[in-house]
């Protein structure tokens, strides 16, 4: 296996166990740097002088140094943003992912347009690590094209690419075009290659005769290496496989997220060959920012909800091959022109959706009346039918009343969020200009929790909402998606609670309760 690819197996996972690597410290130890001696003074000049050092001690590699200067610059200044983002950058570095959430977390309550995330972090870091590697050596098409991958996954902000980025980066690469082995038609006009060794799903579609990478997502497979084979093994499967429908999450268990979309595993490959196992789906996270922590499911593909309800309106469902895989081999169009030319002109093109060339076998997708037809053939020999399966055709209409329920039609404002008593507890009440379906979801941390209200405006109400008593500080509200609306109510609490939805015609109640007295 070639050096660079070694590199960004270890890049691209990241977690923190890589970065401890990196850093060299111990998985088991404390990590953390030894705190600064409590200081009463405010001093903003000094703390930009020592947020400035720390910057320049993490760039050379001294971690336990530059958090400890970015520590003394935050409690200096407690309102600056910039030092609680340097030292989330570094609790991050160091395998501190709770307390760099946190950092990053303060820091975007005090400077909100400067927002960064851990899962931004984390793919800055890969992004910052592919640009060291192709200064280091050739220009390499493969990991230009990984770079151009994760370049589209995280907008890196100036402020943390000038902390990863080296200073002597003043090359510009050129980067091929650089595609999978596939083959689109204008009645198919997309593919979702799912690629298990960098944990990425790209939506390749057709543009002007030429296959372009329409998005590209990070997703999270399953916790064991290899292909699926038996029930409980832990994978995920390798092979083409399509979109079966969508399951909105009001149906499913908070672990799933905003919705769910079932693959045809296992297809008739997988049965010739006595693969066993069904429930491999495409779903969402009941945890903002996530997936970013790489092979974590039992088998299955999981997603942001944010991109996977964006990837439900971009997908024609039975028609939309689904290939996953270990590893892509990309190439240029004129290296793949002879295999494509060589398996079109083996087969039949009446119909004809989409061809998949993957290593066990090729795929084709065809159109026959009011189904969809994919045959496997043979890699080496694409005019032997290895087998074939017939699924009904789901029509346009039936996928858009599908997705209306997931994204209600006509949207709802955001009329007023109060607190009430609620015999021992509060209970935080949203109050809507129609009934709505809401969402919660809960960071790394159970102080604070969040609710999505699908389908609604946040109208002209405040951004933070003062809260009353002692449970609860504030509730903040934001815009989390413009069209199709979502409206996020963040809840700051000021202890650990638990809390419970509730519907109760257009008002979400939301109780709360003690943790060791919840059910």
């Amino acid at each position: 296996m070639k050096k660079h690819t070694l590199l960004f197996m270890a890049v691209a996972l990241c977690t923190a166990a890589v970065l401890l690597v990196w850093t060299g410290t111990d998985a088991g130890a404390d990590k953390r740097p030894p705190l600064a001696v409590e200081s009463s003074t405010v001093d903003p000049a000094t703390a930009e002088r020592l947020t400035q050092d720390a910057e320049a001690r993490f760039q050379k590699g001294d971690l336990l140094g530059a958090a400890e200067l970015a520590t003394k610059a935050s409690r200096l200044d407690p309102k600056s943003a910039r030092a609680h983002r340097v030292l989330g950058y570094l609790h991050a570095s160091l395998g501190n992912d709770r307390e760099a959430q946190a950092d990053f977390e303060h820091a975007a309550t005090l400077e909100p347009n400067q927002r960064v995330t851990l899962a931004d972090y984390h793919l800055a870091r890969a992004w910052a690590e592919l640009q060291n590697d192709l200064r280091r050596r050739p220009p390499d098409a493969e990991v230009a094209e990984r770079l151009r991958g994760l370049a589209a996954l995280a907008d890196v902000n100036p402020e943390l690419k000038a902390l990863l980025d080296s200073a002597d980066n003043d090359a510009t690469m050129p980067v091929p075009d650089l595609i999978p082995p596939l083959l689109l038609t204008d009645s198919g006009k997309q593919a979702l290659v799912v690629e298990k060794r960098t944990q990425t799903a790209r939506l390749y579609a057709l543009r002007g005769g030429n296959l372009v990478a329409l998005r590209t997502y990070p997703v999270t497979t399953g916790q064991a290496t290899g292909n699926k084979e038996h029930r409980g093994d832990r994978r995920t499967p390798d092979g083409v496989y399509a979109i079966t429908g969508l399951l909105p999450g009001k149906q499913l268990p908070d672990l799933y997220g905003d919705l769910a979309m079932p693959l045809s595993y296992p297809n008739a490959w997988d049965k010739m060959h006595e693969h066993d196992g069904d429930g491999i789906w495409i779903h969402g996270a009941n945890r903002l920012n996530q997936p970013f922590i790489p092979r974590a499911t039992k088998g299955c593909v999981v997603m942001r909800s944010e991109d996977l309800r964006e990837l439900a309106h971009l997908i024609d469902p039975g028609i939309t091959p689904v290939w996953i895989t270990e590893e892509v081999a990309y190439r240029t169009a004129k290296e793949w022109a002879y295999s494509v030319d060589h398996i079109f002109n083996s087969i039949s093109p009446d119909g004809l959706l989409a061809v998949v060339a993957g290593p066990d076998y090729t795929t084709v997708f065809r159109k026959e009346g009011e189904s969809i037809t994919r045959q496997f053939l043979d890699p080496y020999s694409p005019s032997k039918v290895i087998t074939t399966e017939h699924t009904a055709a789901i029509s346009p209409g039936d996928w858009a009343q599908q997705l209306a329920i997931l994204n209600p039609q006509g949207a709802q404002t955001l009329r007023r969020v109060f607190v009430v008593d609620q015999d021992a507890f509060p209970a935080v009440v949203i109050e809507t200009s129609g009934p709505v379906e809401a969402r919660g979801f809960a960071p790394d941390r159970n102080d604070r929790f969040y609710i999505d209200l699908a389908g609604v405006r946040p109208g002209a109400l405040p951004e933070t909402v003062k809260g009353t008593g002692q449970m609860v500080k504030q509730i903040r509200i934001a815009a989390a998606e413009q069209e199709p609306p979502v409206t996020r109510v963040a809840v700051d609490l000021n202890r650990p609670m638990h809390y419970r939805i509730s519907r109760q015609g257009n008002n979400t109640v939301v109780s709360l309760n003690e943790i060791n007295e919840a059910r």
